[in-house]
C-alpha cells in the first residue's frame, strides 16, 4: 500500500513537472534559450511636426502652430528614415481623410460686389500733334456712340496750313525730295493718308483738317468743346470699345 501511495505521488510530481516546462517554454516563445523577452523601446530618430515635415526637433516639443511633435523612428516601414509618419490617434485630431483620385470642377463660390467696367486694353484716347482749335465739334456728350472712321471734330492749326503750303509748294517745283519731305511732315502733324491725297488733288491747303475716330465704340471721357484751344498734351477725348467688358469684384 505504502509503494503504490509513493508511485502516484511520483506520477503526479512528472506531470507537475512537465506542464511548468512547457508553459515556461511557451512564455519564452519556445526559443529555449532561456532569456526574457526584449522589451527595448525602437530607436527616434527625431520629432518632426505633423503638418510640416521640414519642422524637425531633436526632442519633443510644440510646432509652430502649437501642436504635439511626433517622433520618427530608425525602424520606419519601407526603411526611409525620412519618412514621416503620424500616428492614429493624431491622424483622427487633425481629420485625415482619404479618397480616390478622380476628375471634377474645382472651385470655390465668391460672393462680392461687382461692377461692370470699360476692358482698358481696348481704350483709345485722341491726342493732337501740335497745338490748334477746335473748329467744330460733331460729339455731344460722354456715352455717344462712334463707328470707326467717323468724324469727330475738325481741327485749325496754323502749323498744319503751312505744312500744307510747303507741300503744294513742292509738287509744283516738282522736285521728289521736297516732295517726301513735305509729305512726312505732314503725316508727323497728324495728317491722315487721305488728307494728303485730298491736298493733292485739291490743290489749295484747308483751314482745318479732319480728325476721324480711330475704333468703333463709346465716348468714355470727352474734355473739350467748340473753339477750345489744344496742345499736344490735351487728351480731346477717349473711345471705349465695348464688345468686350470687365467685371471688377471687390
Amino acid at each position: 500500500m505504502k509503494r503504490a501511495t509513493l508511485a502516484a505521488l511520483g506520477v503526479v510530481l512528472a506531470l507537475g513537472t512537465g506542464v511548468f516546462l512547457q508553459y515556461r517554454f511557451l512564455l519564452l516563445g519556445g526559443s529555449g534559450s532561456g532569456q526574457e523577452p526584449s522589451t527595448a523601446e525602437p530607436e527616434v530618430l527625431y520629432w518632426v511636426a505633423p503638418m510640416d515635415p521640414n519642422f524637425r526637433r531633436d526632442e519633443p516639443g510644440k510646432s509652430p502652430m502649437g501642436m504635439d511633435l511626433v517622433p520618427v523612428y530608425a525602424d520606419a516601414p519601407g526603411g526611409d528614415t525620412d519618412a514621416v509618419t503620424i500616428s492614429p490617434a493624431v491622424e483622427q485630431n487633425l481629420g485625415v481623410r482619404t479618397a480616390l483620385v478622380e476628375p471634377g470642377p474645382l472651385w470655390r463660390r465668391v460672393d462680392a460686389t461687382g461692377y461692370v467696367g470699360f476692358d482698358e486694353t481696348r481704350i483709345s484716347h485722341v491726342h493732337m500733334r501740335t497745338e490748334g482749335w477746335i473748329e467744330k465739334l460733331l460729339i455731344d456728350a460722354e456715352g455717344d456712340r462712334v463707328e470707326q472712321g467717323a468724324l469727330l471734330f475738325e481741327l485749325y492749326s496754323p502749323e498744319i496750313v503751312n505744312a500744307q503750303k510747303e507741300y503744294l509748294q513742292a509738287r509744283r517745283r516738282g522736285e521728289s525730295g521736297l516732295i517726301a519731305a513735305a509729305d512726312e511732315k505732314l503725316r508727323a502733324l497728324g495728317v491722315s493718308a487721305a488728307g494728303i491725297d485730298a491736298l493733292a488733288k485739291r490743290g489749295a491747303p484747308s483751314e482745318t483738317i479732319k480728325v476721324l475716330a480711330p475704333q468703333s465704340g463709346v465716348v468714355s471721357a470727352l474734355n473739350v468743346r467748340e473753339g477750345m484751344h489744344v496742345m499736344p498734351d490735351t487728351v480731346v477725348m477717349s473711345l471705349a470699345d465695348l464688345s468686350s467688358v470687365w467685371l471688377n469684384a471687390e
